[in-house]
């Protein structure tokens, strides 16, 4: 019995390790983004486009200032952004890109749960996971993380797919769930869409 509960304590003390060993990236890359994000365009034309709406704003109702986001592109992928933009207005009184951006990579660093979902739902060892989050958070995320709207709708695709996903494969049982993530990426982004076809094949195998 004594044997057991060392053998026990040896292996929290490595889930511990390997756990700390995870957060090391995300912590990097969230130091990273305070120290350089602005409220500024980082030559990116979803941003131009709102930074130029935003003026006709003050004198505007709720339903007009919809109107000016989404009447140039009036589909369905601007849904979830157009309302973070709006629900920023609401909460601070002005739309800072800046704001825009931390929506984003939250999403961006929520991925990162699904992934660690997946390992737990699979059995494997957390050691297993380091890599993930080390690939994960690598420079190449580096360059959407300072766009205001668009890394909205990639980033908020990208975790609205996964979730998606997973719960199509994890949680079959429950399949309202995974065709609601379905509906929020399709609603984020135009590709969002695909997650459909996916669940299609997911629910039939």
């Amino acid at each position: 019995m004594t044997h057991f509960k060392s053998t026990l304590k040896i292996a929290d003390k490595n889930n511990q390790a390997a756990l700390l060993l995870c957060l090391i990236p995300v912590l990097i890359y969230w130091i990273i983004f305070f120290r350089f994000a602005l409220n500024a365009n980082y030559i990116a034309y979803d941003d131009t486009l709102i930074l130029s709406i935003i003026p006709a704003f003050e004198e505007a109702s709720w339903m007009e200032r919809w109107k000016l986001l989404s009447g140039l592109f009036p589909e369905h992928r601007l849904v979830f952004s157009r309302s973070v933009v709006l629900l920023t207005n609401l909460l601070f009184g002005k739309v800072d890109l800046t704001y825009l951006m931390i929506v984003a990579n939250i999403c961006y660093t929520a991925c990162i749960w699904v992934f660690y979902r997946v390992f737990k739902s699979l059995n494997l060892s957390i050691w297993y996971f380091i890599p993930i989050v080390w690939l994960w958070f690598s420079i190449q995320a580096f360059e959407n993380m300072f766009w205001g709207v668009s890394s909205l709708c990639n980033f908020g695709v990208l975790l609205f797919v996964l979730l998606a996903v997973y719960y199509a494969s994890f949680e079959e049982n429950k399949p309202w769930k995974a065709l609601l993530f379905a509906l929020l990426a399709t609603f984020t982004y135009g590709n969002g869409l695909f997650s459909f076809p996916l669940l299609i094949i997911l629910f039939w195998i």
